[in-house]
């Protein structure tokens, strides 16, 4: 049976659930009232109250909304309110929907805040990849070389540094500076990224629990955390990586060395279409070389194993052409150079040929 009712009661209704009085459940609750926004109100029909976590997506906010999902004018529950925890979303009641939203949310902080430092002895290697997405794998490899870079401990004790804090990592530091000096530019680029690298973590460590059908608890996701640092380590220690009192100023040396090229003075930037060579005149017209300059950035050349190449970053992919006209984009130069492995793109390899202005 469907009930109709009047505008001025449905005002009605819809006051008796106020987010303010949401807020204040979430406050008593344990959730402190700086991690809680609230938005729109009764009077406008509609309000969500937000809780921000220290997670990564998409567990970073949980929220309760109204109206419940899929209500309509004319037949509206009061009663029900729609919650969102991750990507699930469901309606339940006021009371249920704190009390869930309340435990999620200390659950979560045990997870941001745990402490990893005192890592397991190496668990089963086992594949780790499918769990990050490519770019955070770059991440996780430039984290590593900083860390060899910085050479303040031996690269079998840099899995500790994965879910180390802010605040535990400068006391490391300190402690460590009487020992002997470090390149500061390094300390503060490591302190830079330790957040989003545990953010990373944790976020493959439920992705971990999550496929083995586990409950998803502290427990759970520290010990899916312990296997992929383990595993991590495990796959960057068996790539013949140098010795951590090695000293290498640049990148490029631990390419040349690990991988065997060097584009030193190699790699020059395409400015206009009279800098592409002559090879490429039946791929690419001079107005398409000038439309792909304007439209999505530089585009660079250089030369693998006596064939010549156009490359442009194109954000969501790379863009390769070869000097006999073939186009790449699925990642196959990286592969070919073999730095896909380790988290390259060839974005990195300018990064590092290019950092000092070099064309």
């Amino acid at each position: 049976m469907k009930i109709i009712i009047t505008e001025n009661q449905l005002k009605t209704l819809m006051e008796s659930i106020e987010p303010s009085s949401v807020k204040g459940s979430l406050i008593k609750l344990g959730i402190p009232n700086s991690v809680i926004d609230s938005f729109g109100s009764p009077m406008e029909g509609s309000w969500v109250v937000r809780v921000k976590t220290n997670n990564p997506w998409p567990m970073d906010t949980l929220s309760i909304s109204y109206p419940a999902l899929d209500d309509e004018l004319t037949n509206p529950d009061v009663t029900k309110v729609r919650v969102k925890i991750g990507k699930k979303e469901f309606n339940t009641t006021l009371d249920d929907a704190t009390k869930q939203v309340s435990s999620k949310y200390k659950e979560l902080k045990v997870l941001s805040e745990m402490d990893y430092r005192n890592l397991d002895d190496v668990i089963k290697f086992g594949e780790f990849s499918e769990h990050f997405k490519k770019e955070d794998l770059k991440k996780i490899n430039k984290f590593l070389l900083l860390i060899r870079k910085l050479g303040v401990v031996n690269m079998l004790q840099a899995g500790d540094f994965f879910l180390m804090s802010i605040q535990y990592f400068k006391d490391f530091m300190k402690m460590k500076s009487y020992e002997r000096d470090f390149d500061e530019d390094i300390v503060s680029e490591i302190e830079e990224m330790i957040p989003h690298i545990s953010s990373i973590m944790i976020n493959a460590g439920m992705s971990l629990v999550e496929k083995n059908n586990t409950e998803v608890t502290p427990k759970s996701v520290e010990r899916a955390i312990k296997i992929l640092v383990s595993s991590i380590m495990k796959y960057y220690m068996t790539q013949n990586l140098p010795n951590v009192n090695e000293s290498y100023d640049k990148e490029k040396n631990f390419l040349k060395d690990n991988f065997g090229f060097d584009f030193s003075g190699k790699i020059k930037q395409i400015t206009s279409s009279y800098d592409v060579p002559w090879v490429f005149d039946s791929c690419l017209s001079p107005a398409s070389i000038t439309l792909y300059l304007n439209r999505l950035g530089p585009i660079y050349l250089f030369e693998l194993d006596g064939t010549k190449y156009l490359y442009q970053d194109r954000g969501e992919f790379e863009w390769f052409m070869s000097d006999n006209c073939n186009e790449y984009v699925e990642n196959e130069i990286p592969e070919k150079l073999g730095i896909a492995e380790m988290g390259f793109s060839f974005s990195d390899i300018l990064n590092m040929y290019f950092e000092e202005g070099e064309d």
